[in-house]
C-alpha cells in the first residue's frame, strides 16, 4: 500500500503551531478579561453594601464592622479613639419648606464637608436621616472636640442652593466622646448620643464633650 498524500512540511507544520498558539492566547485573554470583569462587579456590590447612596460616605453597617475593629484594637494596645455624632438642628423645616429634594441636596453637602475635613484613616458615615458619625481612630477627646468645632463652623458658613432663588442655611449639633478602658462599641455611642442630645437641649449649633467620669 502507497501512501498518495503529501508529507507535511516544516513550513505546514510552523503555520499550524502558530495558529494553535495565537488561538490558545486569545482564549487566556478572553478568560482574563472574563475575571477581570468579576472582580470589578463584585468590587462595585462590596461598595454597594457599604456606602450610603445618597452622600457616598459609610453607612451604618459598614461602620459597626469597622468601629467594631477600632475599638478592639485601642483597647488591645491601649489607644486613644474617639467618636463625633452630628445631626442636622431643624432639618425637618428644610424638607417642609422646599421638599425632600431640597434636602436630600443639603444632606450631600453635608457628607462633603464632613469627609473633607478627614483624614485617610477617619471614618465617615450617614447613619440615618439627618444623622452622621465619625470614628478617629488614634485621636484624643481634646482633639476630637477641636475637629467637631472646626466642622460645626463649616457647615454653619454654608449656604445650599435649594431653588433658583433660594438658599438653605443649616447648623449642627455635635456630641463628642473618647473610648474608656474596656468600652464597648455601642457604649461609646451611647454616651457620645447622650452629648448630642445635651447640645440639642442647650440651644442647638453647639459642641457637647463627654466627661471621663460620665456613666455608660
Amino acid at each position: 500500500m502507497t501512501y498518495k498524500g503529501n508529507w507535511p512540511t516544516g513550513e505546514n507544520t510552523a503555520s499550524r503551531l502558530g495558529c494553535l498558539f495565537f488561538g490558545l492566547f486569545l482564549l487566556s485573554l478572553l478568560i482574563v478579561q472574563s475575571y477581570l470583569r468579576v472582580l470589578q462587579q463584585r468590587e462595585a456590590l462590596a461598595e454597594l453594601a457599604t456606602t450610603d447612596a445618597l452622600t457616598g460616605m459609610s453607612n451604618r453597617r459598614h461602620l459597626m464592622e469597622v468601629g467594631t475593629y477600632e475599638v478592639r484594637r485601642a483597647n488591645r494596645y491601649e489607644r486613644s479613639l474617639s467618636m463625633l455624632l452630628v445631626d442636622a438642628d431643624h432639618f425637618k423645616d428644610i424638607n417642609d419648606e422646599w421638599g425632600h429634594g431640597a434636602g436630600d441636596l443639603v444632606l450631600k453637602r453635608l457628607g462633603h464637608t464632613i469627609l473633607s475635613n478627614l483624614r485617610q484613616t477617619d471614618l465617615g458615615a450617614r447613619i440615618g436621616g439627618e444623622e452622621f458619625v465619625v470614628l478617629l481612630p488614634e485621636t484624643p477627646v481634646d482633639n476630637a472636640e477641636i475637629l467637631a468645632q472646626r466642622l460645626r463652623q463649616a457647615i454653619e458658613a454654608l449656604s445650599v442652593p435649594v431653588t433658583s432663588t433660594d438658599r438653605a442655611n443649616v447648623t449642627v449639633s455635635i456630641g463628642v466622646a473618647g473610648l474608656q478602658p474596656g468600652e464597648t462599641l455601642d457604649q461609646l455611642m451611647s454616651r457620645a448620643d447622650r452629648c448630642l442630645y445635651d447640645a440639642k437641649e442647650q440651644g442647638r449649633n453647639q459642641v457637647v464633650l463627654a466627661q471621663e467620669s460620665q456613666e455608660i
